[in-house]
């Protein structure tokens, strides 16, 4: 759904996210999308928060676990420039 707006996760995209994470809030995808949202609209905190989580049951030698290392440090980085 997020691909056919746009690559946007706003909108009816979120609100499914959102049910998933109500359903099972330790669900790998829907916490990795939450993650994607909360990002796009530049609520760092909160993707840092959700991408943790996931990063707490990834293997941490896996392609995941270095993706979200680089997402996190990436929301990190955000978030520092925006408190500025």
């Amino acid at each position: 759904m997020g691909m056919a707006n746009g690559q946007r996760l706003q909108g009816q995209p979120v609100e499914l996210i959102n049910k998933a994470l109500k359903l099972d809030p330790e669900n790998p995808k829907a916490l990795e999308l939450a993650g994607s949202a909360a990002f796009e609209v530049k609520n760092y905190s909160q993707a840092i928060t959700y991408w943790q989580k996931l990063m707490q049951k990834t293997p941490p030698d896996s392609e995941l676990a270095q993706a979200l290392s680089q997402r996190i440090n990436e929301a990190k980085s955000l978030a520092g420039t925006a408190a500025k």
